[in-house]
C-alpha cells in the first residue's frame, strides 16, 4: 500500500504541471538552437526593411524566438481555460480534449497570419504535446485526480481514501512512449503527419485506458472519454487525410515546374 505525505501532494502536483510546461517550451525552443525554426513571411520582411545587412541573423533569431514562445503559449498557456471550457461543455470537468482539438487550430491560425509553414511547425512541436503530457498525469496522479477503478491490489489514493488502479501512471507511460515514437518516426514521416498522428494515437490509448477510470457510463459500457476517443480518432484521420492530399498536391506542382 503506498501514501501519500499530504503536505506534498499540493507542491508535487503543481511542480509536475509547471515542469510540463518548462519542457514543451524548452523542447520548442531546441527547434531554433538547430536551424530548424524556418522564418517566418512576417520576419523576413520586417528584417528586409531594416537598411543594414549586418546584424540580420540576429533580428532573425529574435523573431524565431517571440514566434516559438508565442506557439508553446497557443499550446499551453490557454490550455486551462480550454479544458475547463470544453469540460463545462461536455460535462466532464477539466478536459485535455479541449487541448487536443482547439490548441492546433489556434496555431494554425497565428501560422496563417504571420506566414509560417504550417505542415512543418505542426512536425516541429507534434511531440511536445505527448512530453508534457507525461509529466502532467504523474501530477494527476500525485493530486489524486483522474483516478482509476478500486482494486485491491492498487495504490492508496489519499483523496478517495481507497485503493484504486493507478490508471494515470499507465496514461503518463503511454504519453511518453508516444513521444518517443514520434521523435524516432519523424525522421522518415512525410510532412504535417506527426500531429495527426498524435491526435490518433493518444485518443486510442485513452480510449482503453478509460476503461480503467472510475467515471459513469453513458451509453451501454463506453463513458463520456470514450466517445470523445472516438471523435479524435475520426479527426485525426481527416487531418491526416488532408496533410496526404496536400501532400500529393505539391509533390505534383513540384514535378511540373521542373
Amino acid at each position: 500500500m503506498f501514501h501519500y505525505i499530504p503536505s506534498l501532494d499540493l507542491f508535487l502536483y503543481g511542480f509536475l504541471n509547471n515542469l510540463g510546461a518548462i519542457l514543451l517550451c524548452i523542447f520548442n525552443l531546441l527547434h531554433i538552437k538547430k536551424k530548424r525554426q524556418i522564418p517566418s513571411r512576417l520576419t523576413k520582411a520586417i528584417i528586409n526593411i531594416t537598411p543594414q545587412k549586418k546584424g540580420h541573423i540576429y533580428a532573425e533569431l529574435f523573431f524565431n524566438l517571440i514566434e516559438i514562445f508565442l506557439i508553446s503559449g497557443l499550446q499551453i498557456a490557454m490550455g486551462g481555460l480550454i479544458n475547463s471550457w470544453f469540460g463545462d461543455l461536455c460535462g466532464t470537468g477539466v478536459n485535455y480534449f479541449g487541448t487536443l482539438f482547439i490548441s492546433p487550430a489556434l496555431i494554425f491560425v497565428f501560422c496563417i497570419i504571420v506566414g509560417l509553414d504550417v505542415f512543418k511547425q505542426f512536425d516541429l512541436i507534434a511531440p511536445a504535446y505527448p512530453l508534457a503530457l507525461t509529466t502532467i498525469k504523474l501530477a494527476c496522479f500525485c493530486q489524486g485526480c483522474c483516478h482509476g477503478i478500486a482494486f485491491d491490489h492498487g495504490l492508496y489514493n489519499h483523496i478517495t481514501k481507497q485503493l484504486e488502479f493507478p490508471v494515470q501512471l499507465i496514461e503518463a507511460v503511454f504519453a511518453f512512449l508516444i513521444f518517443v515514437f514520434l521523435m524516432k518516426y519523424k525522421k522518415k514521416a512525410k510532412e504535417g503527419t506527426l500531429l495527426p498522428l498524435f491526435v490518433i494515437l493518444y485518443s486510442v490509448t485513452r480510449f482503453f485506458s478509460e476503461f480503467l477510470r472510475f467515471e459513469e457510463n453513458v451509453f451501454w459500457y463506453f463513458k463520456t472519454y470514450h466517445l470523445l476517443c472516438l471523435v479524435g480518432i475520426v479527426v485525426g484521420l481527416i487531418e491526416l487525410l488532408i496533410v496526404i492530399i496536400v501532400n500529393k498536391k505539391r509533390d505534383k506542382k513540384a514535378k511540373t515546374t521542373q
